[in-house]
C-alpha cells in the first residue's frame, strides 16, 4: 500500500483528518496552519507524540508516484466574508399605521371605521352618516382627507390631526390650519410637504403631498 502524495494544502487538511494537527488558530484551517513558519521545539516533540500516540501504524510507505487531490480540503479553507449588502433603502412615502391604530383615533360614542388596507385609505362614519374619507395614493405620496359638514362635526380637525401624525406626517398644526383653511383656501409647506385646505360645499379636503 502506498503514502500519499498530496500537495501543500491536501497535506494539511489529511493531518487534521488524522487529529495530527490542531493548527494554530481558534479552528483548523490551512491558513492558520501557517505552513511557512518554522516549528519549535517544543511543538516538534508534541507532534512527534501525537503521531505515536495516534498512528498504530508507523512503518514507512513509499510515496504515490502521482500527486493526488484530497477532497477535504475544502473543509478547512477559511470562509471569504461575503460583501455586506447596504440596508435596503426605506420607501420615500409615508409610513402606514396600522388598522388598530386608525380605529384606536375613533373610539369614540357614534363614529365606526370601515378599512380594509391603511396603504389606499379608508372610510369614517358618524351616527350612519359618512363624515371622512382618507384616501392614500401615489405610492403613498400623497394623503388626502375630505371631511364633511365641519360645522357639524367640530371634531374632525383634530381627529385628522392624530390619523396625519400615524402616517410619519408632521402633524402639529394641522387642526388648526383646518379650521383656517375651511373658510380662506390655504397652501403651506410642512418641512419637504406641501399642503393646500379648501373646501367645497359641505367638504373641506386636506392634501398633503411629499
Amino acid at each position: 500500500m502506498r503514502g500519499r502524495f498530496y500537495d501543500v494544502d491536501g497535506a494539511i487538511a489529511y493531518l487534521y483528518d488524522m487529529g495530527l494537527s490542531k493548527g494554530k488558530g481558534d479552528k483548523p484551517t490551512i491558513v492558520g496552519f501557517d505552513a511557512k513558519a518554522a516549528l519549535t521545539r517544543a511543538e516538534a516533540v508534541q507532534f512527534l507524540k501525537t503521531i505515536v500516540d495516534k498512528v498504530a501504524d508507523l512503518s514507512m510507505r513509499q510515496r504515490a508516484q502521482a500527486q493526488q487531490t484530497n477532497p477535504n480540503v475544502s473543509k478547512y479553507k477559511d470562509q471569504i466574508p461575503q460583501p455586506q449588502k447596504p440596508p435596503a433603502q426605506q420607501p420615500s412615502g409615508f409610513k402606514v399605521p396600522s388598522a388598530d391604530q386608525i380605529k384606536m383615533v375613533f373610539d369614540i360614542d357614534g363614529y365606526r371605521v370601515y378599512i380594509e388596507n391603511p396603504a389606499s385609505g379608508f372610510m369614517v362614519y358618524k351616527n350612519n352618516s359618512p363624515v371622512l374619507t382618507v384616501t392614500i395614493q401615489g405610492a403613498l405620496t400623497m394623503f388626502a382627507a375630505d371631511m364633511r359638514s365641519l360645522h357639524k362635526n367640530p371634531e374632525l380637525p383634530m381627529l385628522v390631526q392624530q390619523v396625519v401624525a400615524l402616517y410619519g406626517l408632521p402633524p402639529d398644526t394641522v387642526a388648526y390650519d383646518i379650521n383656517k383653511g375651511k373658510d380662506n383656501a390655504l397652501t403651506k409647506k410642512y418641512g419637504n410637504y406641501s399642503v393646500s385646505i379648501a373646501t367645497q360645499g359641505i367638504v373641506t379636503s386636506l392634501i398633503i403631498r411629499k
